[in-house]
């Protein structure tokens, strides 16, 4: 946890131990590489491709069996071996050690906070030079380029957004999704007087109010400054100009919607998924992944929609991440088995049905992105130019986005003094040293 005693040391310390483990892991792998990462041949002499991935299994299937038949099918030279890991720590904790003891799967699914210490680490292989670099959306370029090289292929640019019951919004008597902070403020209000929960605030992990608060910025801030990152990079922007955004999240406490104490008890990746899929809230903060997962749970009628952070006669924009992407293992020794099903992703027709089942944005310059009634919102303000790409790249890194997490958990707590306080030390904790 991070209090506001520890201005200025947090995010540079942490660089500082990360240089040393990534120092210590390349000197690991030169030693270890010259260990086979995949037996190249399967019994019948096919090659054998190996590939991890965090979705493809649990309450995430996104469909990538069927792209995987669908490779077979086109491959029958290759023998794919899909492995499901569970995803966050679990997933980091089994791949990074295979991957340092040079027997990691050929292809790997990564993220942009996961590329900067496994590319540094030399698990990564550059992909510099691969054919399908010239039809990546540029706007994605960022989240898979590494000191000048790329280490990965993008496979969604996806949304962050607030779910909408509309069932619950109907029985208060609601029957528009609130697009300002008036409407918002309205509509919270008509459901608690109706003895309906109004929104859920899951906070264990510190997600739902790093991404709620970047969500609003996306209206509040960036679309009246859309070069404010590289400004507070340059250090000629701070965050106590995001004051708006974080007052958005204060009033949830201040009129009693939330309990941000009891909210950090709350794990936002399994009981905020059950508990909204149950019906329990009318609104929950998440991203567009969780669609299907909601489907399948049986809940039939919500919507996908940007914060409503506009303010009257304005519309809202939507914060979008880069999501998971496909990175080759630097020891593969199928490296050509790796680049066909690398090839084959970056197709669109190939890999429609991981987009549709993650109701994700191509990444790919020129393709279209599928209808979704569920999300109509979300594509009109995709469509509109009313978005902004967190910078994953940037301040909001991996190390980023645990200080806004710590940062912000400290400050539902109660641990600064005042708001100005908490955003003065993102501004210390999170603005590049150099």
């Amino acid at each position: 946890m991070m209090y506001s005693s520890g201005k200025g040391v947090t995010l540079r310390h942490r660089g500082r131990v990360l240089g040393a483990v990534v120092a210590a892991s390349a000197l690991a792998l030169s030693v270890t590489a010259c260990t086979s990462s995949t037996e190249d041949a399967s019994a019948d002499g096919k090659t054998v491709l190996k590939v991890q991935g965090w979705k493809g299994g649990g309450t995430e299937i996104a469909n990538i069996d069927q792209i995987n038949d669908a490779f077979q099918e086109a491959n029958p030279d290759i023998e794919l071996q899909f492995e499901y890991v569970p995803p966050n720590d679990a997933y980091s904790q089994k791949v990074q050690p295979e991957l340092l003891a040079g027997n990691g799967a050929d292809v790997i699914m990564t993220d942009v906070t996961r590329l900067p210490g496994w590319s540094q680490a030399g698990y990564l292989m550059d992909l510099s030079d691969a054919s399908w670099l010239d039809k990546v959306d540029p706007g994605m370029l960022p989240s898979i380029t590494l000191d000048g090289a790329v280490y990965a292929q993008p496979m969604e640019a996806i949304a962050e957004g607030l779910f909408a019951n509309t069932d619950l919004l109907a029985e208060a008597g609601i029957d528009e999704i609130p697009t300002t902070w008036s409407e918002f403020e309205e509509d919270l209000a008509t459901l608690d007087a109706a003895g309906i929960t109004p929104i859920s605030f899951p906070n264990k992990a510190g997600d739902t109010a790093q991404m709620s608060l970047n969500g609003i910025a996306s209206t509040l801030i960036y679309q009246d400054n859309p070069d404010w990152d590289n400004q507070f990079n340059a250090g000629d922007a701070s965050f106590v100009e995001w004051q708006p955004a974080l007052d958005q999240i204060s009033f949830l406490q201040d009129e009693g919607y939330v309990d941000f104490k009891e909210s950090l008890g709350v794990d936002e990746w399994s009981q905020g998924l059950n508990d909204f899929a149950s019906g329990k809230y009318a609104f929950w903060f998440q991203g567009a992944w969780e669609i299907q997962a909601i489907q399948k749970a049986g809940l039939d009628n919500f919507t996908f929609n940007p914060w409503p952070a506009a303010a009257d006669g304005a519309e809202p924009s939507v914060g979008i991440i880069s999501g998971t992407s496909w990175s080759v293992n630097a020891a593969t020794e199928v490296p050509e088995a790796a680049e066909a099903y690398l090839d084959f992703w970056a197709d669109p027709a190939n890999a429609a049905p991981f987009l549709e089942a993650e109701h994700a944005l191509t990444p790919w310059a020129g393709a279209e992105n599928a209808a979704e009634p569920v999300s109509q919102s979300i594509l009109d303000a995709y469509a509109d130019g009313r978005f902004h790409l967190l910078p994953r790249d940037s301040w909001l890194s991996a190390e980023g986005n645990k200080t806004m997490k710590s940062a912000l958990q400290a400050w539902m707590l109660g641990q600064y003094a005042t708001d100005e306080e908490l955003l003065e030390d993102l501004d210390e904790s999170l603005r590049p040293s150099n």
